[in-house]
């Protein structure tokens, strides 16, 4: 919580803030307050910054581009009237300041101090690719945060000399029909685990070096996913009954033992083995109960004629706020003007060139050549 703030490179000195919830003369006009030489608030030093921006960009963006159905004033006085409520602050500055959240979100904060990849290993074992993907959590806190339908996930790449791709685990399509930003397969085709209905209840599993991807139709996903009374899988806030899943990446120095550890800790990051004298065993994956923040992830990629070539490996972690099973729960769940508002947003957002661009939010990336 730096006591300065820099902008451009210069620093500026220490800070000094009003610092009390009361609405004095430097607020806009409000019915019955009291005199202003009543409400003189004194000006503090000491100050620290606290940033809160998050990385919701797709929200941000939102903002940017639909800012009139959205409440905010109008950035250029040429084009028509600031917002005319006296009870709102006037401000030419919106539209700077709302590129300025974007940019901070989505360079200082999204790609700089929320989460490290690294390719720990990527080796041949017989007749397969053997690849380690490490992921640290830089947050102090789970990620994804907030809502629970937020997530994470893990864009994994065999590629040749030429760069083309041979292989891959988490590939984006940018929109399909109506949703926006499926996980596909090595084909092209979203997988069955984007959307929830009825009678589509499966999820991705949690994969570590226990239980490995060995297939293009899986992809490691961070996330939290809860299902209702009656057993569906739900995004609706009055119906999250049961954790069916929660593998998100854990602060450093999370521990079994720490404050309310049975409600923060994963569920979901444990498989059932077959033993031959007939149960069942389960190994669970160390990385979340040793408090190191980190998941490692790995890939065994069989070796054809194709990914013969393969010359080196990426692995890159994108970022969602608004994920397609979210999306198609809103919309088809729910009715009214604010659902109709929504879809309407998801359908004209315009993601070109943007930090969202194919409707994900890129965290960190490594690449590595191809030990053979």
């Amino acid at each position: 919580m730096p006591k300065t703030f820099t902008h451009d490179g210069q620093e500026s000195g220490p800070l000094t803030y009003k610092i009390a919830n009361i609405e004095d003369k430097s607020f806009p006009a409000v019915d019955h307050r009291a005199p202003d030489n009543e409400l003189n608030l004194q000006a503090r030093n000491g100050y620290s910054r606290h940033t809160l921006l998050g990385i919701n960009v797709f929200a941000l963006e939102m903002f940017r581009q639909f800012r009139t159905e959205l409440g905010l004033y109008t950035p250029d006085p040429s084009q028509g009237l600031l917002n005319p409520d006296p009870m709102i602050r006037q401000s030419l500055n919106t539209e700077d300041e709302l590129a300025t959240a974007i940019d901070q979100s989505a360079n200082a904060i999204a790609q700089k101090t929320t989460a490290e990849v690294k390719i720990l290993s990527a080796k041949r074992i017989e007749r397969a690719w053997l690849v380690d993907v490490q992921v640290t959590n830089k947050v102090g806190h789970s990620f994804p945060s907030g809502v629970g339908f937020r997530r994470a996930f893990l864009n994994f790449q065999v590629v040749d000399s030429s760069d083309d791709v041979l292989w891959a685990s988490g590939n984006v399509e940018k929109s399909v029909g109506t949703l926006k930003g499926l996980i596909v397969d090595g084909h092209g085709r979203p997988l069955a685990t984007e959307t929830f209905t009825p009678t589509q209840q499966r999820i991705q599993e949690h994969h570590w070096e226990g239980n490995p991807i060995t297939r293009e139709d899986q992809v490691q996903i961070y996330e939290e996913l809860v299902r209702n009374p009656e057993g569906y899988l739900t995004t609706s806030f009055v119906a999250l009954n049961e954790k069916a899943k929660d593998n998100r990446l854990q602060p450093i120095g999370w521990s079994t033992t720490g404050p309310d550890a049975q409600e923060t800790g994963p569920v979901g990051t444990c498989v059932a083995l077959r033993r031959n004298l007939g149960g069942h065993r389960q190994i669970c994956d160390p990385h979340y109960s040793d408090g190191s923040g980190t998941s490692v992830v790995r890939y065994i990629v069989p070796i054809t004629n194709r990914t013969a070539a393969a010359s080196s490996v990426r692995a890159t972690l994108y970022y969602q706020t608004v994920p397609p099973y979210y999306q198609l729960q809103r919309t088809t769940d729910a009715s009214g003007i604010d659902t109709q508002r929504f879809a309407r947003f998801l359908e004209k957002l315009d993601v070109n060139g943007t930090a969202v661009d194919r409707w994900v939010l890129k965290i960190a990336g490594d690449q590595a050549p191809m030990n053979p």
